[in-house]
């Protein structure tokens, strides 16, 4: 019995999608990847590691680099929508941190509006700055400035061409919120004050 191309494209997808969700579980990653997007696996990709600072929340995704790079140049593109992109990561991340679930209907949601969103910022204008393989921390901050609602940051890993560990995305964390909290304080600031 002959198998079709289809079938065996489907199978590598899965099969790609399992062993992706196998190293980020043992990682110390409890949400698997979806294998019905396990198209997002093949070739190049990058991982998003996104993080809710109010709740602490963080959690980690794996996107086709050129999906996320198609999406953020036609974000660019698009002016005019930047403020609702922006609002709509925002309240995306404020949303998941509250509830803190690694369910994979809302990660299906949150990669296009990651892209979206780096679409509004000056890694649109250059690409090549997100290789494969990267690393892009994005943070939520509940006092960030309207127009800059979630902090991106781009970590230089030399030979991580795999999800690192929770433990050590914890630590790049932890870095950033410190590097944060010396160059902008008034994020920081309490509501209550």
């Amino acid at each position: 019995m002959a198998v079709d191309w289809k079938t065996r494209y489907l199978a590598s997808v899965s099969a790609r999608s399992f062993i992706l969700g196998a190293v980020a579980k043992a990682h110390g990653w409890s949400g698997a990847i979806d294998s019905t997007r396990g198209e997002r696996c093949l070739g190049e990709h990058i991982y998003l590691y996104s993080v809710d600072a109010e709740s602490g929340f963080l959690w980690v995704e794996i996107e086709s680099r050129s999906d996320f790079i198609d999406a953020m140049q036609a974000s660019y593109e698009k002016q005019p929508l930047w403020e609702i992109e922006r609002i709509a990561l925002n309240v995306a991340l404020w949303k998941k941190g509250q509830m803190q679930t690694d369910s994979q209907e809302s990660d299906m949601r949150l990669a296009p509006l990651i892209a979206a969103y780096v679409g509004t910022t000056g890694l649109a204008l250059d690409p090549e700055q997100i290789p494969q393989d990267s690393h892009l921390f994005l943070l939520r901050y509940p006092n960030n400035p309207p127009e800059m609602p979630v902090r991106i940051c781009l970590a230089e890993i030399n030979g991580m061409d795999t999800v690192m560990s929770a433990a050590m995305a914890k630590e790049a964390v932890e870095k950033i919120v410190a590097d944060d909290r010396n160059s902008n304080p008034e994020w920081f600031v309490s509501d209550e004050t």
